[in-house]
């Protein structure tokens, strides 16, 4: 009876185990930088900025000149991030009852994994390589 007691009581631990090891891993910036010097761009932290709605992100400058620019934003968690509605022609958010609208100012693309969201000029020569970065190294599904 012990024994069976003992075998039932791992299985539960087991099972709590690999239900709470499934969950996706939070991404923090420095994962995002990671991802993008290991396909060879060079990354500089330029400042942190804040978007309506959107909240506080960081701009990042690539290339050796700093030429070209993406913002990330990182979310406590991948429900947060994807709360918002983003397009080609902008971004929105509902919450409860109301909704908010923005349109950019130049056309954009959106790159969304767990609980980060990087945006960026559409026209950016350095887009393809952030794509490619992204994928190759699991950040995007």
């Amino acid at each position: 009876m012990k024994r069976q007691a003992l075998w039932g009581m791992g299985a539960v631990v087991l099972a709590v185990l690999l239900i709470t090891g499934m969950r996706p891993a939070v991404l923090a910036l420095d994962d995002v930088v990671e991802a993008l010097e290991r396909a060879g761009l060079q990354v500089a932290v330029q400042e942190t900025v804040s978007w309506p709605v959107l909240g506080e992100g960081t701009r990042l400058a690539l290339g050796a000149d700093g030429a070209h620019t993406l913002v990330a934003f990182i979310y406590a968690s991948q429900e947060e991030q994807e709360r918002f509605e983003v397009g080609e022609g902008g971004y929105r958010v509902t919450d409860g009852n109301t909704a908010a609208l923005f349109e950019w100012d130049s056309p954009q693309t959106v790159i969304r994994h767990r609980n980060v969201m990087i945006i960026m000029p559409a026209d950016s020569p350095a887009l393809a390589t952030v794509r490619a970065a992204t994928l190759a190294w699991g950040m995007v599904d």
